[in-house]
């Protein structure tokens, strides 16, 4: 638990930077946090809700190499407004910006930029103990807004060159099964309630103290904040960490985004994210190319209406 609390704290501090990094305007001017969207530049904005609770996860998922299933965690954050919540990684946006400042820093150190090579094992006899090798993860790049008032749930994919929407309906999430049965959670009371969506069975818990009708991922639809849920044959959970109150904005960004159905979403994201941006120097050149990933990760939606 020690080791998740300090986690939490290193986010909240790395935002808090972050954020003075970013929106830093005129005296004159309200800072306010933007959460949402990968562009640093609030006039890209556009504003969805005012955020009004946050809320820190763990998230157990697995990962497969080769024949080995392991289990990875991450820290996701929901904010909630009013009407609209988002779900996405924290620290994506400015990871991803300060992967960019890098390589252009990079580009600028060499005579000479080589990206002819589409992977890696291309070119593995380039690279010797000078080539101050690098490789750009900058995190889960999936953000998943909910509008409450319209029933619906929006999985966004941005990067600097493909903006990819997927808007569904999801009617499970009318079909919640309470159970009487309570634990405990963060001191919150919470209720049990069970779930069948995309071929996998999940047990929440939810807060009725905490009334919002939200939680991790694409779950809500109960009286009550969920703070934590998993699926029965134990692969996937978010487990709420921390919670806090905001005076913030939920944005999304102004671009146009291409919109496709729930299964081509998840296997263009899996495409993108197979690989990781790598990049050495070698005789003044710079090379800049892929490398597969050592894992992959193991398909949360296995059923598609």
């Amino acid at each position: 638990m020690n080791t998740i609390i300090k986690k939490v704290a290193v986010l909240l501090f790395t935002i808090t930077l972050c954020v003075l990094n970013v929106l830093s305007q005129t005296d004159e001017e309200t800072v306010r946090i933007k959460i949402g969207g990968i562009s640093i530049n609030s006039e890209n904005h556009q504003v969805l809700d005012t955020c009004q609770i946050g809320v820190y996860y763990n998230y157990t998922y697995p990962q497969k190499s080769e024949s080995i299933i392991e289990k990875r965690s991450d820290t996701l954050f929901l904010a909630i407004g009013k009407n609209v919540s988002v779900f996405l990684d924290p620290l994506y946006k400015e990871k991803l910006e300060i992967d960019r400042k890098a390589r252009f820093a990079r580009s600028r150190k060499a005579k000479l930029i080589n990206n002819e090579y589409s992977n890696i094992n291309d070119i593995l006899e380039v690279i010797n103990i000078n080539s101050d090798y690098k490789e750009d993860d900058p995190g889960d790049p999936v953000q998943i807004y909910k509008n409450r008032n319209a029933l619906l749930v929006s999985s966004i994919y941005n990067s600097y060159v493909d903006n990819i929407q997927c808007d569904q309906m999801i009617n499970q999430m009318h079909e919640w099964e309470i159970i009487e049965e309570t634990d405990t959670i963060m001191g919150y009371l919470c209720q049990k309630a069970k779930i069948n969506y995309s071929g996998r069975n999940y047990t929440a818990w939810f807060a009725k103290d905490i009334a919002v009708n939200d939680g991790p991922w694409k779950f809500w639809g109960l009286p009550g904040l969920i703070l934590k849920c998993s699926d029965d044959d134990g692969l996937f959970e978010w487990v709420a960490i921390g919670i806090s109150n905001l005076n913030a904005d939920i944005v999304k960004d102004k671009v146009v985004y291409e919109k496709i159905h729930i299964k081509g979403f998840n296997n263009f994201v899996k495409r993108m994210t197979n690989e990781i941006i790598v990049s050495f120097y070698n005789n003044d050149v710079l090379y800049m190319t892929n490398k597969e990933r050592e894992y992959e990760r193991v398909p949360i939606e296995i059923i598609y209406d």
